[in-house]
């Protein structure tokens, strides 16, 4: 076999792997970034985190509510969209009127930061200075943003597969 014979079977092989590294490593950025599987975010309220097709944001004990099914995407820098499948629509925060609700379109105010120390994630609101959190109090009511803490149980959600 001539150099050059080999030198065009190891430019072959260097392409083969990079290709091959690279499709790996795209596939995997792409399952890490869309979240594939929906979960249910139970709150420590015991209520799970639904949004309703009509934008309403709230919490039900009720196991089998088809809005209860959450789909968390990536977004840039490390944050978090979360979309309502049942719904489409994307929680969002409204930081003026200071509440919850369900938008169709993608926008900042659907931006949060989801921290996950220990067992539960926090969902924190990346719109301006203030640390704003979702939260469910234990009647189902979305818990006014301006008093939620991370500390709080209606802060904190466990994410919960589903079938």
């Amino acid at each position: 076999m001539t150099v050059s014979n080999q030198i065009s079977e190891l430019n072959f092989y260097s392409v083969f792997v990079y290709v091959s590294v690279s499709l790996e490593v795209s596939i995997m950025l792409t399952c890490w970034k869309h979240h594939s599987n929906p979960v249910k975010l139970w709150c420590l309220t015991e209520c799970h985190l639904t949004i309703r097709p009509n934008g309403e944001v709230l919490g039900t004990k009720d196991d089998s509510d088809p809005d209860t099914k959450i789909l968390r995407t990536s977004a840039e820098n490390g944050l978090v969209r979360l979309l309502g499948i049942n719904s489409q629509l994307y929680l969002c925060l409204d930081h003026k009127e200071e509440k919850l609700y369900g938008v169709k379109d993608k926008n900042k105010a659907t931006l949060f930061k989801e921290d996950m120390s220990g067992s539960y994630s926090t969902y924190q609101c990346t719109l301006d200075s203030k640390s704003w959190f979702v939260g469910i109090r234990n009647d189902g009511k979305p818990k006014p943003v301006k008093t939620a803490e991370a500390t709080q149980k209606e802060t904190r959600f466990l994410p919960r597969g589903c079938p």
